[in-house]
């Protein structure tokens, strides 16, 4: 080095506690400052946001809603664990009351309207959907995991529960043994459909449950994880024995 040179700084091997503190406040998120004006505050109360939580609400409460349906509808085919004589009582009961004719417009307007809302947040575009599957295998989370089982499975149970309408509505009464018919001849339409309701219900219950914080998320984990194993085991039984019906 040349007499009279001045030397070079010495480059830093680590950030000091300001410059970590610059770098935090860069990234954190500050509220916007309230309206001073009282109009100004009623304009701010009635705007986007309080429009997104009303649809989201009426998003999750349409999906719980629709969930109880399958909650019911499943215990009441499970009936059928006392024999198909116990199934046939309780679809006697139905048919006597049109409980079943009664039942179905309100239940499909139900579902119009979560496939409706659900179009807020599903990926619509395949580049939207390629993305979520780049996140998914990315992240490795579980939230974003069981959002996109919801979202795969809600376009494959729009279409077989449309399918298992049509069939059980034009083949009134229903009985045990045109039910065990059914399974045996369309397994391939039983089995993935036992799979993907009962999947897409338990999941449903465990992401409104969180999110709106209705059981803490360690909990909602193995709330998650009895609904999935009880109404899959439960489904899959149920299949069995029809299949065990004779005419």
């Amino acid at each position: 080095m040349a007499q009279g040179a001045e030397p070079e700084p010495s480059r830093p091997t680590k950030r000091d506690a300001q410059s970590v503190e610059r770098l935090r406040d860069a990234y954190r998120w500050t509220p916007p400052t309230q309206p001073a004006s009282k109009a100004g505050r009623e304009a701010a109360r009635v705007g986007p946001f309080q429009a997104s939580s009303i649809l989201d609400l009426a998003f999750t409460l349409s999906g719980i809603g629709l969930g109880l349906f399958m909650v019911m509808h499943t215990s009441l085919l499970s009936s059928v664990l006392g024999g198909p004589h116990t199934l046939n009582v309780v679809a006697e009961f139905l048919e006597r009351y049109y409980l079943l004719q009664i039942g179905w417009p309100p239940l499909v307007l139900l579902a119009l309207v979560h496939i409706v809302l659900s179009l807020r947040r599903a990926p619509a575009t395949f580049r939207q959907q390629r993305l979520l599957w780049r996140q998914m295998r990315w992240l490795g989370h579980m939230d974003t995991i069981t959002w996109g089982f919801q979202v795969a499975s809600a376009i494959f149970l729009g279409i077989l529960i449309a399918i298992h309408l049509w069939v059980q509505l034009t083949n009134l009464p229903i009985t045990a043994e045109k039910s065990s018919d059914f399974v045996r001849n369309n397994l391939w339409f039983t089995i993935p459909f036992t799979l993907l309701v009962a999947g897409h219900t338990a999941i449903g219950f465990y992401r409104a449950a969180v999110k709106w914080g209705v059981v803490p998320r360690r909990w909602a984990y193995v709330l998650l994880g009895v609904m999935l194993l009880f109404y899959m085991g439960l489904g899959y039984t149920v299949t069995a024995l029809l299949l065990a019906v004779r005419a």
